[in-house]
């Protein structure tokens, strides 16, 4: 039986863009709780420009999963993933960027 879990991080906007604070954020959130991109099932990502970036999750290896686009002053990522056994997963919060 497996379930879903949820884990968010935020962080500041890198300079050098949204794609890499994406790349960034999102990889370091899956590594902290030991995932892998293809446990994910759902994904809520914001950006300042709010502009989808399907690119960077492709090349992270996510695909064909719901991604729900928003517009956040700070970038933003909240996943939903599939998990073997009940644990809570870690969040990343401004200070652990």
């Amino acid at each position: 039986m497996s379930l879903v879990a949820q884990a968010t991080g935020e962080a500041r906007l890198s300079p050098d863009g949204e794609e890499a604070t994406l790349r960034s954020l999102l990889g370091r959130l899956l590594a902290a709780n030991r995932l892998e991109p293809r446990s994910l099932v759902a994904a809520r990502i914001g950006l300042p420009s709010g502009e989808p970036a399907p690119g960077v999750l492709r090349s992270m290896g996510i695909r064909r999963v719901p991604i729900f686009w928003e517009r956040r002053e700070t970038p933003r990522v909240e996943i939903h993933v599939r998990v073997g056994r009940r644990r809570r997963l870690r969040s990343l919060s401004m200070e652990d960027a």
